[in-house]
């Protein structure tokens, strides 16, 4: 079974306080979205512990705080910091624990494909008139409570969107290596260089659409 470690302290407590910092980082062509959480709606899923324990649930993601929610009395709360999750499988999509998140499990090969969901805030920035807005490069802190029925799909903070910031990572010889552009990819198998950027252009892999990433990978599992 194709696991990854679940760190001890990767899951924080509702209600906790967290900051997050805005960096004025690079979104790499990333777009504004509305909703903090991957589905629209809560999902029938199934939780597998390392134990082997099984809990059918409703489940959905939150991509800010990248973490797995449960919908219990119409309370939204998350997963149990102290409970080993094996994995969760959200209809016929799985994911597998990894650090503070859940890695969607896209192409289960040797070389694996993973895709994590999340998103980041970033400030909309101050109006300087003449129907122009400036966008902050300094560092930016904003605190809250970490409260997902506070922060929903239209509970964004004043003066801030809510930004697609996911990439792709593979698993290849026990590695982990992140990803999301055609070079970072090529850079990552330089023995297929001239392969893979002639696979890549026929047509052109867009990279936002899992299903064309996967084709990739799956080419490239042919070749090694």
């Amino acid at each position: 079974m194709l696991k990854l470690m679940l760190l001890p302290d990767s899951h924080i407590r509702i209600l906790a306080a967290i900051t997050l910092l805005l960096l004025g980082f690079d979104v790499h062509g990333q777009t504004e979205v509305k909703n903090v959480y991957l589905f629209d709606d809560f999902q029938d899923a199934t939780i597998v512990t390392g134990s082997g324990n099984r809990l059918d649930s409703q489940i959905n993601y939150h991509t800010l705080y990248e973490q797995m929610y449960l919908l219990k009395n119409d309370y939204r709360i998350p997963l149990d910091e102290k409970i080993k999750i094996d994995s969760v499988r959200i209809g016929e999509r799985l994911f597998l624990p990894y650090e503070k998140a859940f890695f969607e499990l896209l192409l289960n090969d040797d070389v694996a494909l993973f895709r994590q969901h999340r998103s980041k805030l970033s400030e909309t920035g101050m109006n300087i008139g003449y129907d122009q807005t400036t966008k902050t490069t300094s560092n930016n802190t904003i605190n809250f409570t970490q409260n997902p029925n506070y922060i929903s799909s239209d509970g964004i903070p004043a003066g801030y969107v809510l930004v697609n910031a996911s990439q792709f990572w593979i698993r290849y010889k026990e590695k982990l290596h992140a990803f999301y552009t055609a070079k970072q990819l090529v850079n990552l198998f330089t023995e297929l260089k001239d392969d893979l950027k002639d696979q890549l252009k026929l047509p052109k892999t867009d990279f936002s659409q899992d299903e064309e990433v996967v084709k990739i990978i799956e080419f490239i599992n042919t070749k090694i």
